[in-house]
């Protein structure tokens, strides 16, 4: 029977984590401790830096110790991302990983030019092509120069939305900033096809760019949550941008739609994971970065505002064989993942590191089939 996972409503982008930590007969335990018994402790020197530096470079003080560095070399490494800047972070850690899908996965229309023409320099490939020459929102830098980028894809674009207007009728989901063309269907459906065909053990990050906006669902999926319910209003904030409540209930049952359209399309490929036998000995991590404001006249998330709605977002883990519901209720942060996945890995924790290990994190023993609580 099939299942699918509702996720919380603050959900805007899914970042989906699978370790696998066994191959063959060998139990994640075993695999484990042998990790742990050789594995020693890791020191990183980190520098102060000034704001001139955080432009969406990493540091080269700070680069030997990303996740992905620390992780034992056993693991084979792999990316699928929709987010273009998440991406252009990921081009920075590339000689630490061995497979990189970018945000052209999966696109019906469109994508970057900076993975194609400039994956050494991705961040100026970015605001030169990408932000600047060939902008898809703004007047484009160079009119020569796009006119034989930009001719091409409207007419694709035009295309696609005639092809799939009964499946959209309120247009095809795309990535902010690239005008790359997708469907959610799509992207799940390259995952699961990425996933099934890594070796094990692997490490593996996914990065879904929906429910962010534009709220885009399928048809399915709209009305779902036309049953006449609307939160009581909250008064305005000073610095908000003054939507209206008749606003902001719409697009929240937008947002909802949009949301279970996600959870519909990842609960099928969590089902493919499930049937493979994946999740018996993998750790499946779902998070996000931030959600969704829709009162006090505001809407989004780029706000003075910092209302729960923006900040508190879904953590929910499943572990190897793990076969009931186990909740725990604890202040915790994102930056909490990675020294987490290394104790998962038998990796100490390198000097340095923000972040603590997760609460309920099961101690493994020698010959534990790997099975325990995680929240």
């Amino acid at each position: 029977m099939k299942r699918y996972y509702l996720l919380a409503l603050s959900l805007i982008i899914v970042l989906a984590m699978v370790l696998t930590a066994c191959t063959g007969s060998t139990t994640v335990a075993q695999t484990i401790t042998s990790t742990q018994t050789e594995t020693q402790p890791t020191t990183i020197e980190y520098k102060q830096l000034s704001t001139s530096e955080i432009v969406g470079m990493v540091s080269p003080a700070v680069l030997p110790g990303n996740l992905l560095n620390q992780l034992p070399e056993q693991y084979f490494q792999s990316a699928l991302v929709q987010n273009m800047y998440a991406d252009i972070l990921l081009y920075q850690f590339r000689e630490d990983m061995d497979k990189h899908l970018g945000p052209e996965t999966g696109s019906l229309v469109g994508g970057p030019f900076y993975n194609r023409l400039f994956p050494n320099d991705a961040i100026y490939g970015a605001k030169v092509y990408d932000q600047f020459l060939f902008d898809p929102k703004e007047k484009p830098g160079s009119l020569f120069l796009s006119l034989p980028v930009d001719i091409p894809r409207q007419l694709r674009k035009t295309m696609i939305a005639e092809q799939l207007s009964k499946a959209y009728p309120e247009g095809v989901p795309f990535l902010p900033g690239t005008e790359s063309y997708f469907t959610i269907e799509g992207v799940m459906q390259n995952a699961a096809e990425m996933l099934a065909a890594l070796p094990a053990p692997f490490f593996s990050y996914l990065h879904f760019m929906p429910p962010h906006t534009p709220y885009r669902p399928s048809r399915e999926y709209l009305g779902k949550f036309d049953d006449g319910w609307s939160p009581e209003p909250k008064k305005h904030h000073r610095l908000a941008t003054r939507r209206t409540p008749e606003h902001l209930n719409k697009q929240r049952q937008k947002y909802d739609e949009y949301i279970l359209n996600l959870d519909t399309e990842f609960g099928k490929l969590l089902d493919g994971m499930e049937k493979s036998g994946m999740l018996d000995n993998s750790y499946l991590i779902v998070t996000a970065d931030h959600g969704d404001l829709f009162e006090r006249g505001e809407q989004g998330h780029v706000s003075p505002l910092l209302f729960e709605a923006i900040t508190k977002i879904p953590l929910i883990i499943s572990t190897p064989g793990q076969r009931e519901r186990y909740d725990i209720h604890t202040l915790t942060s994102n930056i909490d993942l990675s020294p987490t996945i290394l104790k998962i890995a038998g990796q100490s924790t390198p000097e340095g590191y923000e972040g603590r290990l997760l609460p309920g994190l099961p101690e493994r023993q020698a010959g534990d089939p790997g099975a325990g609580r995680f929240g």
